[in-house]
């Protein structure tokens, strides 16, 4: 998902950039609790036949499903927020918070968009200043990159204009 916003009274221009969720997360719950349902009723189905080495398998297996769920939800929940002034170009990155920010001048600092090599993959855009390079929507579709690219030129060309 692709959100702009721009302050004409600051001259200020936000991008905030999340990617896709096709569930939520009482939809996920409700998939695990399912599951963890119908396993365990098999599991101690065998356990009560005799066959007790089902049972911590069930568990082992319902364990590594928690974990990939929440790995997905986490990825789910990145978000990149980019803020151009005036003066400089701020890109914050996190999944709750930001975790990893770097701001740099807006004289110095360029958005670079490359080309795919290949045909079957998406371009690549890319905040770059002082030989630092810093990827931007890394998990967007090549719709949303598309939108992406001329959100940022009408946001420059406001700032400049």
């Amino acid at each position: 998902m692709v959100q702009f916003d721009f302050d004409n009274a600051r001259c200020i221009g936000t991008v905030v950039l999340r990617p896709n969720q096709s569930w939520t997360w009482r939809a996920n719950k409700l998939l695990v609790y399912t599951l963890m349902c119908i396993s365990g009723i098999i599991a101690i189905n065998f356990t009560i036949r005799g066959l007790w080495l089902v049972l911590p398998f069930t568990v082992l297996e319902m364990s590594a499903l928690i974990a990939c769920l929440a790995y997905c939800v986490r990825r789910g929940r990145r978000q990149e927020v980019l803020t151009m002034s005036m003066e400089e170009v701020r890109l914050q990155q996190g999944h709750d918070r930001p975790e990893h920010e770097v701001a740099y001048p807006r004289f110095f600092a360029r958005f670079r968009v490359e080309a795919p090599r290949h045909p079957w993959y998406d371009m690549r855009l890319a905040l770059e200043a002082r030989g630092e390079r810093h990827e931007i929507g890394a998990f967007l579709s090549r719709d949303e990159k598309r939108q992406l690219v001329s959100g940022l030129r009408s946001i420059v060309h406001r700032l400049e204009g």
